[in-house]
């Protein structure tokens, strides 16, 4: 019961993010220490595919996926496949856009896209 509780507050968070904002990060911490970070709703907010970054702590993934959605917003970048996006950051990541195709996501790790785009109304495509 907890747990459906939780679930329910996160999803009413997100939804309420995204209807505010347009869009919205997650950052996904692994036991191990390292973790990784996803967009929800770049599609709709700018017409690009959802972001997800590796390696990155969360403060640093964060700020990363918000400056790619001004950017995005602003009309200042395009994500194409093998193109560096450099920032001007001292000491910042240099990171290359790759374009994944669905099934090479593994299933669950990008829970909350996934539900997103269902209650959107939108198909997903088959997951292993």
């Amino acid at each position: 019961m907890l747990a459906r509780l939780q679930m329910f507050w996160v999803r009413w968070g997100l939804t309420r993010t995204i209807r505010r904002k347009g869009w919205t990060g997650i950052y996904v911490s692994d036991d191990d220490g390292s973790g990784f970070a996803y967009s929800i709703g770049f599609p709709d907010a700018f017409g690009s595919p959802e972001v997800v970054l590796f390696n990155q702590p969360g403060y640093l993934a964060d700020g990363l996926i918000g400056e790619a959605a001004r950017q995005l917003g602003a009309g200042e970048l395009v994500l194409a496949d093998n193109l560096v996006w450099s920032l001007e950051w001292e000491g910042g990541p240099a990171m290359v856009w790759k374009q994944v195709h669905r099934s090479q996501i593994a299933s669950g790790y990008l829970t909350m896209a996934d539900w997103w785009r269902w209650k959107a109304g939108r198909n997903l495509a088959p997951m292993d």
